[in-house]
């Protein structure tokens, strides 16, 4: 078998496409079960919840790109873009949010801990928007309301973090990275496998917020 080799740039342009083969005569084509893998292992993205518009994620270099739809991460139900990995037990996830398009004063961009990818799971995270301030934020029972506390009235960039010990969830922001400051702790009760990672809502459903999120770690 031979195999030939293509020289390409390493930014491309993925997608589909359809040709009639006849001028000026339309083709129609239906495709379904298409997906673009765009971030690496053990990372993974999906919207959660209803969302207006299907939200995207993209890993260029250090730096995530996270669009996404969705009323709100919030209430009894959240509805976002979600990039996350598996988590088993204590863990620590930290991001510095770069930028964010204002689609809403309250749009967020966060940090994450989720028992469950649907859209009423338990849930703890720390909060980035773009004109309403840092808080700590959390879900306690399945389909209950969320609580909040907030944190500094500051905008992008800006650093967040949020820790798990046990079911003990603490969010901390910081503007350097290295000097944190804690918002508030909360108890839990969450199961010890769980999803941990970045989301991103534009609280204006329908319309796509786009954040760039750069020093990300997640331990374990």
């Amino acid at each position: 078998m031979s195999t030939n080799t293509i020289s390409m740039n390493s930014t491309v342009y993925v997608g589909l496409a359809v040709t009639s083969h006849v001028a000026g005569t339309l083709c129609t084509a239906t495709m379904d079960n298409f997906s673009v893998v765009a971030l690496p292992s053990p990372w993974a993205s999906s919207d959660v919840g209803t969302v207006g518009s299907a939200g995207s994620a993209s890993l260029t270099g250090t730096t995530y790109t996270i669009a996404g739809s969705g009323a709100d991460i919030s209430g009894t139900a959240d509805a976002f873009r979600s990039v996350y990995q598996t988590s088993t037990g204590d863990c620590d996830i930290t991001a510095r949010v770069s930028d964010m398009s204002v689609t809403n004063s309250s749009a967020k961009a966060v940090v994450m801990v989720r028992e469950s990818l649907n859209a009423n799971a338990v849930q703890a995270m720390v909060v980035v928007t773009p004109s309403s301030g840092i808080s700590f934020q959390w879900r306690s029972i399945t389909g209950g309301s969320t609580s909040s506390t907030a944190g500094p009235s500051v905008t992008t960039p800006y650093w967040i973090r949020l820790i798990r010990s046990g079911n003990t969830f603490t969010g901390y922001y910081s503007a350097d990275g290295t000097n944190w400051t804690a918002i508030n702790s909360t108890s839990i009760t969450m199961a010890s496998s769980a999803y941990m990672g970045l989301g991103v809502t534009s609280h204006a459903d329908g319309v796509l917020c786009t954040a760039t999120l750069d020093n990300v770690t997640a331990n374990p």
